[in-house]
């Protein structure tokens, strides 16, 4: 007699609807459900459950929708997805970065010089640890090697109006894998994005996959973050009015969601 293998379930963690619907498109339908203040979306794959969490922006809300969704269904991971700003002039709209480590970036000291000390590990005082949890977080080893694994021979959609043949946009996206850095602040200058990537060789910036990191990372629950990038301030600034993001939403977190599902199938024991 054969006997059923247990089903698994996997946390989705997404800071924008307009990601979480690239993931519906490409799950072929996620059934919203409402837990107290989140919105759950759930899908079936053969051998696990799938469980998409729209968190919101912001380290806060990345922390919160992270510590939600462990403590409510006791994933076999997380993984966080979406759309990020490069940190590099050789990533491009349309290119994506699998994590292999996320930074809470904006764990400083400032010295009485004026300078910032980044402090890359737990405050103690006279031996006591003060805080739970570092301020970078190593992706689960096993989840970037499948991440790599099902991104092989596996070309992303260009990001629309490349501009002309020969133009630095026209190109075919690439995927690299390598730090993501996360705060509540919006780089814009070139500088202090040159800066940011110098202490941390960051590839990429968003603004919560470090702060859920670090919440899997507390309760020993694997984490990976996959992210496309949606702009490269190094070359154009994002032009912001109010508060309001002219964001082409039908592009952002496109090319990161279809690589979360080819992993989630490799989870599943699918091929891609």
């Amino acid at each position: 007699m054969t006997v059923a293998s247990a089903r698994t379930t996997i946390v989705i963690l997404a800071s924008l609807e307009a990601e979480v619907a690239q993931l519906d498109n490409q799950l072929a339908g996620l059934t919203p459900r409402t837990m107290g203040i989140w919105t759950e979306y759930r899908a079936s794959l053969p051998a696990t459950d799938i469980v998409v969490i729209h968190t919101g922006v912001g380290m806060t809300a990345g922390a919160a929708a992270a510590e939600h969704g462990i403590a409510t269904h006791t994933p076999r991971c997380v993984i966080n997805f979406g759309s990020g700003g490069s940190h590099v002039r050789d990533l491009l709209p349309g290119d994506i970065v699998i994590a292999n480590r996320v930074i809470a970036c904006n764990t400083l000291q400032i010295l009485a010089t004026g300078e910032e000390l980044f402090i890359d590990r737990q405050f103690r005082v006279q031996g006591q640890s003060i805080d739970r949890g570092g301020s970078v977080v190593a992706c689960d080893p096993h989840l970037v090697d499948l991440a790599r694994t099902a991104a092989a021979g596996w070309i992303p959609e260009r990001w629309p109006r490349p501009g002309p043949p020969g133009h630095l946009f026209d190109r075919q996206p690439s995927i690299r894998i390598g730090p993501v850095i996360s705060s509540d602040m919006w780089v814009q200058s070139p500088d202090r994005i040159d800066a940011l990537h110098s202490r941390h060789r960051s590839l990429a910036a968003d603004m919560e996959s470090a702060a859920s990191g670090q919440v899997a990372s507390l309760h020993g629950t694997p984490f990976l973050a996959i992210k496309d990038i949606s702009n490269n301030e190094l070359y154009v600034n994002t032009d912001i009015r109010l508060g309001e993001i002219p964001a082409p939403l039908d592009e952002v977190g496109k090319r990161s969601a279809g690589l979360v599902v080819r992993v989630l199938r490799l989870l599943d024991g699918q091929e891609t």
